[in-house]
């Protein structure tokens, strides 16, 4: 009898394991049940003594110092000055080798005050050396303060100084990251009403990382009142993705090549995805990272006003997910927490 209480006792426990392990496990296409759908491409995790994580954004460059990235880092929860916290990472550079700072080394983070929505940041007189000697690094380390800094929602305006003296270099924002020109355009027409600028993420070319760039496009005839309507550049914002970067970019696709985009519509800030499914599932475990494509695909269109949200259809049809990484099964939004690393750098 006491021997069968503990058959009895060891299949319940058993049971009670695989309830829990499937509770907490990825959504698989074909499972049955309410998947997680209401979601955000987020995460939240934590530390070792129990405290919950908070996450800060610090700006970096790609190892080869080309390209500006944002990287979401979880730091202890109860952070008295998260701000600090912030430049200090910048100033450090990411926890992985993906990147590196653009910050001159040996700068030291003098003073920081924060008054009615402006952040007035004062480095050491390591700040104005040449990042690596490239000149070019010397805006990007501009733009790496003032993005990292208007991450945080009550910073609007930011102002640099160098051992207490205004910087007197060209500090200006520029929501344009890596671009190749320097005209400041909204998805408005130019003069000639026929270029715009979108940004399109891909990645890095270790495939870890996504890389925000900006992309100057010509779209002919079409305008309304001088605008261009949203669903072609929606349309040319999943081709540039679909096309991938050039040779001289030096980064990775996110998509696999030959994919079709067999339709593309938006209905109430909802962006409606029709793409082929043969190339995808053909490739997506081969060639690229599902999670990297499905959330290149959704920053892309989201970084675009009029679109908050991106429903993924496979051959006109809601599917629960591609190769069994990410559910696509309901509209899937931008997470603000983008590129996460953990604290032990995972």
């Amino acid at each position: 009898m006491m021997v069968l209480q503990r058959v009895v006792k060891d299949v319940l426990l058993i049971l009670l394991s695989a309830i829990i392990i499937a509770g907490c496990g990825d959504f698989k296409a074909g499972t049955s049940g309410t998947p997680d759908v209401e979601r955000e491409i987020s995460y939240c995790s934590l530390p070792p003594d129990g405290e919950r994580l908070e996450k800060i954004i610090a700006y970096f460059v790609t190892t080869k110092g080309i390209y500006l990235y944002p990287q979401t880092i979880e730091i202890p929860g109860g952070t008295r000055e998260p701000v600090k916290t912030a430049l200090e990472h910048l100033i450090k550079g990411p926890q992985r080798d993906w990147g590196k700072s653009v910050i001159p080394e040996g700068t030291k983070l003098i003073s920081l005050e924060i008054s009615d929505n402006c952040a007035e940041v004062n480095f050491s007189k390591e700040f104005l050396e040449r990042p690596y000697n490239l000149m070019v690094l010397d805006k990007l380390k501009l733009q790496a303060v003032h993005h990292t800094l208007r991450e945080f929602e009550d910073i609007s305006k930011v102002t640099i100084l160098v051992e207490g003296q205004p910087y007197e270099g060209d500090s200006r924002f520029s929501p344009w990251l890596n671009s190749i020109s320097e005209e400041n355009t909204n998805p408005t027409p130019s003069d000639d009403e026929r270029y715009f600028k979108i940004l399109v993420y891909l990645a890095d070319e270790g495939g870890h990382l996504l890389i925000p760039v900006t992309r100057r496009v010509d779209i002919k005839g079409g305008f309304d009142n001088g605008r261009v309507p949203l669903k072609d550049l929606a349309v040319e914002a999943i081709n540039q993705l679909i096309n991938g970067p050039e040779e001289s970019e030096k980064l990775a696709p996110t998509v696999p090549k030959g994919v079709e985009l067999r339709d593309l519509y938006i209905k109430d800030n909802t962006a409606y995805v029709d793409i082929g499914k043969e190339i995808i599932i053909k490739n997506i475990n081969k060639e690229i990272n599902e999670k990297l494509a499905i959330e290149s695909i959704v920053y892309t269109l989201t970084s675009l006003s009029g679109i908050n949200q991106v429903q993924f259809l496979i051959d006109g049809k809601v599917m629960g997910s591609i190769s069994g990484s990410v559910n696509i099964s309901k509209p899937i939004k931008p997470s603000k927490w983008i590129n996460l690393v953990s604290p032990d750098g995972l």
